[in-house]
């Protein structure tokens, strides 16, 4: 079996020239957040098989699965954090955050995990 985000990778996509790099079905142009919105909404898998022919009943299920992905998401506040290391997380290193692993970004005052 394939770990989730393996799943999600090979039909969810993002490019900045389609559709402004929002989260599409591999393939189309139709945006992840409108298949939620419409099953959201209370639409069927059925309607939206039908409204988009190139959407499969896969492609709905990683949608789904991308929504559970990213509410999943964690941001960690580091501000309060003074001269220590927090396992896998950033390191405060005089003052300044650095990260110890690859799988974390910085934002502004913020640290996201990836």
């Amino acid at each position: 079996m394939k770990p989730e985000w393996l799943e999600v990778r090979e039909r969810i996509v993002s490019d900045p020239l389609v559709c402004h790099g929002a989260p599409v079905v591999k393939g189309t142009r139709v945006m992840v957040s409108v298949i939620l919105g419409a099953l959201a909404a209370g639409e069927t898998h059925e309607t939206l098989l039908k409204d988009y022919p190139r959407v499969t009943e896969e492609d709905i299920r990683a949608c789904l699965l991308f929504g559970a992905l990213i509410a999943d998401y964690r941001v960690y506040d580091l501000r309060d954090v003074r001269g220590g290391v927090l396992v896998g997380q950033p390191m405060i290193v005089g003052g300044r955050c650095r990260a110890v692993t690859s799988n974390i970004r910085h934002s502004g005052d913020m640290w996201r995990l990836n």
